[in-house]
């Protein structure tokens, strides 16, 4: 069984042994802070049904916070945007992304590069994720 929505840069496998960004786009949306051990000793199926919920175009926070309802989690404390505006490209992309691309992209593709442009080692993993996601517009 492949899985929806989980990127080649992010270097997961089937057995999702690790928080996929559209995963972690449905945690989010649904502020819910899930524990990498918690997200493991979750069955496959719900790390896959959270998956996928992460790369619907809207999130539905309440079947995620469902999905979720066995695991130990606990609320996000930040009142940040889970998603960011498909209305302007983030500062720390403009370099890399014209508006026009980013308005183009799929909501849990605009989060996947929000994030990552955000993460421990953007200058790794970014040009990356851009190869893979930006050259599925052209």
């Amino acid at each position: 069984m492949s899985v929806p929505h989980v990127y080649a840069f992010e270097g997961i496998d089937e057995s999702l042994g690790l928080v996929p960004l559209a995963a972690r786009r449905a945690l989010d949306v649904a502020r819910v802070k899930l524990s990498l051990e918690a997200w493991t000793s979750s069955p496959r199926e719900t790390r896959f049904t959270i998956t996928a919920l992460g790369g619907a175009p809207v999130v539905d926070a309440a079947a995620v916070r469902t999905a979720v309802a066995d695991a130990s989690t606990r609320p996000l404390s930040s009142d940040a945007p889970a998603d960011p505006s498909p209305d302007a490209v983030p500062s720390e992309l403009a370099r890399l992304v014209t508006e026009a691309a980013w308005r183009a992209l799929a909501p849990v593709d605009r989060y996947a590069l929000w994030k990552v442009s955000r993460g421990k080692h953007p200058e790794d993993i970014l040009p990356r994720a851009c190869a893979e996601i930006l050259s599925r517009q052209s």
